[in-house]
């Protein structure tokens, strides 16, 4: 019997997708927590941290061809399994060699949620691909939204273990309805069939080879800047964020999750907002990353002038302003899913996830490492993570003048010309 329903399971990889967003916000509330249990200093903090985005970054390929072989099915349905199995160990960890592995895990599982949902968006869902798109990764910031001042409450009274275990359990749960939903979907071999399976001698198809050349011309420019400031916010929001504040401006904790809840908000509230834009032809794709990249670097050099003195709302704008421009960068994926095949897609899309995702957790990890050895010098009396920061400003206007000089070399036309003609229409 064919249960296959797309809603419903598009509905459901987007609560896998809160998950996601749970797990990578942690450790930006619970760091302090785990670090003093564990006796971790920056750099060992940063490993901690870092595992779960090497982890996510190494499984991209393996879940890119177990989506083109295996289906969307049996990927989602492993790597599920795998995360509750990593969120459970977490719960139990008894040393940092324990902890590492288990956030390792948890990284692998989630790993293979994103490449199969964007595969069943592109096919039932094509339209609309870039507003589903949007939903999804809505929902993972609403799940980075709840790893905040609800976290922190949950961890000053039960600890940090707890909230792991419960989503652990939560992630089981998920596992069968996900699995009821995709039963009998039959998925297609062609970008043009729109859900339909491609039959031999029955029409042109869109072969690998042409796919392969096409994707060669565009994936370099592409993944530069994507990776480059999409691995910053990640590195930002699920680490170093909360750390940050706190160095800077000594707020309570309880002020810095909730400025910390504006960012996953924004986040949340741009990313459909973007995809709309996108289907709709409003502004074009490429100019919309670009918009991103830009806005994102400018929030970035605007932390630098985070003090005590500055009043909370001014922080509140700041972080809103980089929420909604890291989610206009999320259209690159609609970018490349224009010119992918099928027999293709997954493999490509994985790469497209992955690379960022690698990219975060290197920053995530030579942050720790750069705060450390600054804190062991003479180069200033401010705070070392602070002059952290202000060197990886200097990389991100480099990245996004890289963009900008590439976006209008290859498309001879600006933001505002999109926009009228727009109109026009």
């Amino acid at each position: 019997m064919n249960r296959f329903s797309p809603r419903f399971a598009s509905i459901l990889l987007i609560a896998s997708f809160i998950i996601l967003g749970f797990q990578r916000s942690y450790l930006a509330i619970t760091s302090s927590y785990v670090a003093v249990e564990f006796n971790l200093n920056y750099a060992s903090l940063g490993t901690l941290g870092s595992a779960f985005f090497y982890a996510f970054a190494a499984v991209q390929l393996p879940v890119g061809i177990a989506v083109d072989r295996a289906g969307v099915r049996r990927t989602v349905g492993m790597a599920l399994t795998i995360t509750a199995l990593g969120s459970i160990l977490f719960s139990i960890a008894s040393n940092p060699t324990m902890a590492v592995v288990a956030r390792g895990l948890t990284g692998a599982g989630l790993g293979g949620i994103y490449v199969p949902a964007l595969k069943l968006f592109a096919s039932t869902q094509r339209k609309d691909f870039g507003v589903w798109n949007g939903m999804l990764i809505a929902g993972g910031h609403l799940g980075g939204l709840v790893a905040l001042t609800p976290l922190l409450l949950v961890t000053v009274s039960f600890g940090w273990r707890l909230p792991m275990l419960v989503v652990g359990v939560l992630t089981l749960v998920l596992i069968p309805p996900l699995l009821w939903s995709l039963h009998g979907w039959q998925e297609p071999l062609n970008l043009q069939d729109q859900g339909t399976r491609a039959t031999r001698g029955g029409g042109p198809r869109q072969p690998r080879v042409a796919a392969s050349n096409e994707l060669a011309r565009h994936l370099l420019w592409l993944l530069i800047p994507y990776t480059v400031i999409v691995g910053h916010f990640l590195a930002f929001n699920s680490l170093w964020a909360g750390s940050y504040f706190d160095t800077i401006t000594h707020w309570p904790e309880a002020t810095i999750g909730l400025l910390l809840s504006i960012f996953p908000i924004a986040l949340a509230l741009g990313a459909p907002l973007a995809g709309a834009i996108a289907d709709r032809g409003l502004i074009s794709q490429s100019h919309l990353t670009t918009l991103g990249y830009c806005g994102f670097t400018l929030g970035w050099c605007g932390l630098l002038f985070v003090d005590t003195r500055m009043p909370p709302w001014q922080v509140v704008a700041l972080l809103s302003t980089m929420g909604l421009m890291v989610s206009c960068t999320f259209v690159v994926f609609a970018q490349a899913s224009a010119i992918l095949g099928w027999q293709s897609f997954g493999l490509l899309m994985g790469i497209l996830n992955g690379v960022p995702m690698l990219s975060g957790a290197i920053i995530q990890h030579e942050l720790g490492w750069l705060t450390h050895l600054l804190a062991d010098t003479d180069i200033s009396t401010s705070s070392p993570l602070w002059l952290a920061f202000a060197l990886h400003a200097c990389l991100l206007l480099l990245t996004s003048l890289v963009a900008v000089s590439q976006n209008f070399r290859s498309s001879g036309t600006s933001l505002v010309g999109d926009t009228k003609e727009w109109m026009r229409k």
